[in-house]
């Protein structure tokens, strides 16, 4: 089953956490400034996931300028040092083990791959991270080439003071040289019922269907899929790009900062989208996952698996091979929160896709998407 517009249910994570004696202390909680996720300049649809640049946040609601670098709760920016990060639930990190992650569900949690401080990463060539799911045999909940929770596990963390928040999604973009980095980035989200007997329902971040308002993300549907062996086939038209640098036009239209270019053009605002190894840039979003996580659990899904490929994929000469560096690591890591998400208003685009890619010279065609059943 591919489609994903099931009734949207709230409140039953305490509930499923308690009966399956899954909690998890101390998760950090995303809690900035109030802001529409789905209503936002900051954010885009890169297909079934909605992502905003913390830093472009700031700027919209002029917090902390000139730089716009102020974290959370007083900005939108994520605190993500290795302290911090003890309290996420990580999916990937540059520490090279060196902080102690996911260290409760210690049977129903992978612990965090290991994501190299320079190249390209990809789950489906990483070491399998230790630890993972299990389940009564003969069911192996815990796949290869992909990182994965219990969705007990996963309910369990989100669940505050008997409320479960959003699952969002934290992006620590490392990359290291001078002004105007950029990388690709792709991932896919998968549910999977590790007896077999429900088709795994699939959530894609990319930009193949080009650039779309967020509320894009309820009318697309990802033909690709995971079975939790086979890793699934990725092409560099598949992925998104990840802007370093911005520079904001007086008239709040903007444009990316590429080398050789190094400074903005007189009058517009610089933001950089790289802000070191200790906060994080980036914020996803998956509504339709997030709305109908209970309904999915009885319906005996319960096991969630990611996947992700970062870095420079495109050949030599074309936008990745041109302006993509993948010489830093990335932390990826899970937060609980709460956004609003109400129907964009028309018009409202991204803060990424639009100015990257004309300024790559690609225009990506929408590509109508099959549902499956």
């Amino acid at each position: 089953m591919q489609a994903k517009s099931i009734g949207s249910l709230f409140l039953m994570g305490s509930a499923l956490a308690l009966a399956s004696g899954a909690s998890r202390a101390d998760i950090y909680q995303y809690n900035p400034p109030s802001f529409d996720i789905m209503n936002n300049a900051a954010c885009m649809a890169e297909g079934d996931f909605v992502s905003c640049s913390t830093t472009f946040l700031n700027y919209l609601a002029n917090i902390g300028s000139p730089q716009y670098q102020t974290p959370a709760p007083t900005g939108y920016v994520i605190q993500s040092d290795q302290g911090s990060l003890k309290t996420m639930v990580v999916v990937g990190t540059g520490a090279g083990g060196q902080i102690p992650v996911n260290t409760d569900f210690s049977t129903q949690i992978d612990q965090g791959y290991d994501i190299p401080n320079n190249g390209s990463f990809e789950t489906s060539t990483a070491p399998e991270p230790i630890n993972g799911p299990t389940g009564p045999a003969p069911y192996l909940w815990d796949s290869t080439r992909a990182w994965d929770i219990s969705l007990d596990a996963l309910t369990g963390a989100l669940t505050l003071g008997g409320t479960r928040q959003n699952m969002l999604i934290g992006y620590d973009f490392n990359e290291t040289g001078g002004t105007g980095q950029a990388t690709m980035v792709w991932a896919m989200v998968t549910l999977r019922d590790a007896d077999g007997n429900l088709a795994p329902i699939n959530f894609e971040l990319t930009l193949s269907n080009g650039i779309k308002p967020a509320s894009a993300v309820y009318s697309f549907d990802t033909a690709k899929t995971f079975d939790g062996v086979t890793p699934t086939s990725v092409s560099p038209a598949d992925m998104t790009y990840i802007a370093g640098d911005i520079c904001v036009k007086p008239d709040g239209t903007f444009e990316p900062l590429f080398a050789p270019q190094t400074t903005c053009p007189a009058g517009y605002t610089h933001l950089s989208n790289n802000l070191g190894t200790n906060k994080a840039e980036w914020i996803s979003y998956i509504p339709e996952l997030d709305e109908n996580l209970e309904t999915y659990i009885a319906m005996g899904y319960d096991v969630l698996s990611a996947q992700l490929k970062i870095g420079c994929f495109a050949p030599t000469g074309t936008f990745g091979g041109t302006f993509c560096n993948d010489g830093g690591y990335d932390d990826i890591f899970i937060m609980a929160g709460n956004v609003r998400h109400q129907v964009p208003e028309p018009g409202t685009l991204s803060l990424m896709g639009l100015a990257l890619l004309a300024a790559a010279g690609v225009l990506r065609g929408q590509r109508r998407r099959c549902l499956r059943t």
